[in-house]
C-alpha cells in the first residue's frame, strides 16, 4: 500500500508542482470574532516568547472596514498597541447619521421614531432638554405615527388619551408642541420641485437653525467642504429642478460615495 502511495505521489508530481508554503500556519475560524482574537493571542505570543516587537508585525485584513471595529475592542482587551489606516463610507460616521436621518425624515414624511431620534440627537443642540426627555413618552402617549398634522396634535391627543399625565406635565407637553412644530415647518419643503442649489441653501439653513455641531474638526471640515462646493457646482452647472424625494435621494447618494479617512495615532 506505501509503494502504490509513494508511486501515485511520483505520478502526481510529474505532472504538476506542488507548492508548499513553510513556516506559515493556517488557522480556520468560526466567525470573525474568533479571527481576530487568534491574532491577538499569536501577535502576544510574538512578543512575549520570540521577543518580536509591536512595530516590526504586519497585518493584513481583506477590508479594514470590516474588522476595524473588532480590532478596536480586541487589542485594547489583549494591550496591544496598533497603527491603521482605513477609509469608511461618510455616511456611516456618527456625527453624519442625524443629518441623514433628518432627511430621511424629510423623505418619510416626519415618522415619529426619526422625529425622535433628531431632537435626541447630541449634534443638535437647538432643543431643550425638556423636548429632549420628554418627546419620546410624549409621542407614544400621543399615538404618533408621522405627517405634520399629527405632531400639531400631540397636546390635544395626549390630554383625551391620558389625563393625568397631560394634567402633570402641561407645561412641558406645550414646550414640546411649540418645540416640535416649529422644527418641522423648518424642515418641510414646501415646493414641488427644488434646485440642487436651493435645496443645498435649505440644507445649510436646517442645520443652522438646529445649531448643528460636530465635535471632530477633520470630519467638520470635510462636511462643510462638500454641502460649499456642491453649492457652488450647482450654481455654475445650473441643474435642473427635482421632486424633492428625488433631490433628498441625490443628497444621501453624495454621502453615501464619500470616504473618511481615518489614522489612528498609536505606535505599534
Amino acid at each position: 500500500e506505501s509503494t502504490q502511495t509513494s508511486k501515485k505521489n511520483e505520478s502526481d508530481s510529474d505532472n504538476s508542482e506542488i507548492r508548499v508554503k513553510k513556516g506559515e500556519d493556517i488557522v480556520r475560524s468560526l466567525s470573525t470574532e474568533d479571527e481576530v482574537v487568534s491574532i491577538a493571542r499569536a501577535i502576544r505570543y510574538l512578543n512575549e516568547k520570540e521577543k518580536i516587537k509591536y512595530g516590526e508585525m504586519i497585518i493584513t485584513f481583506p477590508s479594514m472596514f470590516t474588522y476595524i471595529p473588532y480590532v478596536d475592542r480586541i487589542f485594547k482587551r489583549y494591550k496591544i498597541p496598533y497603527n491603521a489606516s482605513f477609509e469608511k463610507p461618510f455616511i456611516s460616521l456618527p456625527q453624519i447619521i442625524p443629518v441623514v436621518t433628518l432627511i430621511k425624515c424629510i423623505l418619510e414624511r416626519f415618522p415619529r421614531r426619526k422625529v425622535v431620534d433628531i431632537v435626541t440627537s447630541n449634534c443638535f443642540k437647538g432643543f431643550s432638554p425638556v423636548s429632549r426627555n420628554l418627546i419620546s413618552i410624549a409621542s407614544r402617549t400621543a399615538g404618533i405615527v408621522c405627517g405634520i398634522d399629527e405632531w400639531d396634535e400631540i397636546e390635544s391627543r395626549i390630554k383625551s388619551e391620558d389625563y393625568n399625565f397631560y394634567e402633570k406635565y402641561e407645561n412641558d407637553i406645550k414646550t414640546v408642541k411649540n418645540e416640535i412644530s416649529g422644527f418641522l415647518r423648518t424642515i418641510n419643503i414646501e415646493k414641488s420641485k427644488i434646485s440642487f442649489s436651493e435645496f443645498i441653501s435649505f440644507i445649510k439653513d436646517v442645520l443652522k437653525r438646529l445649531k448643528y455641531n460636530i465635535d471632530d474638526e477633520k470630519i467638520k471640515a470635510e462636511f462643510n467642504d462638500m454641502l460649499n462646493s456642491s453649492l457652488i457646482y450647482s450654481k455654475v452647472v445650473k441643474t435642473k429642478d427635482y421632486d424633492s424625494p428625488v433631490i433628498c435621494n441625490m443628497f444621501i447618494n453624495i454621502l453615501s460615495r464619500m470616504n473618511y479617512k481615518s489614522i489612528s495615532s498609536e505606535e505599534g
